[in-house]
């Protein structure tokens, strides 16, 4: 259970086996509404916290602004705050936490990221949203330049079972983590029963289709599906 205080403080209580509760620790459950941790970006976790390390963010209690929406999923959660900065916690088997990207400087071959499929229990900011009409992409979206601090600030959230959903203040929807971007290798007519149409993503992939000249005002998601309602 998530609940945000007058003041813009998120706290949560229930289940804590996956970190889902973002106490700095797993646990069978948590019984009183405990704060975040970790609810900040990394410069203001540098200049506030005394932590180093891996436990940079696990050790930081405080919240660099007021939360104000907070959407949960299965076992994992994401939060707005006032800034338009968007953090994830909990389970991140599926990529639902969205930490993972490779840069357009990394070596081919180069091992995944060490974040982008663990579980954690504490908030991490996610700060990873790709242009999608960059020009300047190398190879597929996965090398595009990552868009300005002004267009990345996010404006509405939500949760799935095992992914996560945020449109950018610039209106650009983004999701990530199970079974939620087209598998480029499938092939209907190549059947092969271990093949999928689609496949997970470990960071925040834009999604395509929707009128650009129409502001997206609301967003929910189901335990496998999404909606947007547009103006």
């Amino acid at each position: 259970t998530a609940v945000i205080s007058k003041t813009g403080t998120l706290y949560m209580f229930g289940l804590n086996q996956r970190g889902q509760c973002g106490s700095g620790t797993f646990s069978p459950n948590v019984w009183d509404p405990s704060p975040i941790h970790g609810l900040a970006s990394k410069r203001y976790v540098l200049d506030h916290g005394t932590g180093i390390g891996e436990n940079l963010f696990k050790e930081f209690k405080e919240q660099e602004n007021p939360i104000v929406s907070v959407a949960l999923g299965l076992q994992h959660g994401i939060a707005l705050d006032s800034k338009g900065q968007a953090f994830c916690w909990g389970k991140g088997e599926r990529g639902q936490l969205g930490q993972g990207r490779r840069l357009a400087d990394d070596e081919e071959g180069q091992d995944d990221e060490p974040n982008e499929n663990r579980t954690f229990e504490h908030a991490l900011h996610v700060d990873n949203f790709y242009d999608p009409y960059a020009t300047t992409s190398t190879k597929e979206d996965i090398y595009a330049p990552l868009l300005s601090p002004s267009d990345s600030k996010i404006g509405l959230i939500s949760a799935g079972m095992n992914f996560s959903l945020a449109v950018t203040s610039s209106n650009l929807p983004y999701i990530w983590g199970k079974n939620c971007v087209p598998n480029p290798s499938f092939s209907a007519s190549d059947f092969n029963i271990r093949s999928k149409p689609v496949e997970d993503s470990t960071y925040p992939r834009y999604v395509p289709g929707l009128p650009t000249n129409l502001q997206i005002i609301k967003v929910a998601c189901g335990t496998h599906h999404a909606a947007m309602l547009l103006e």
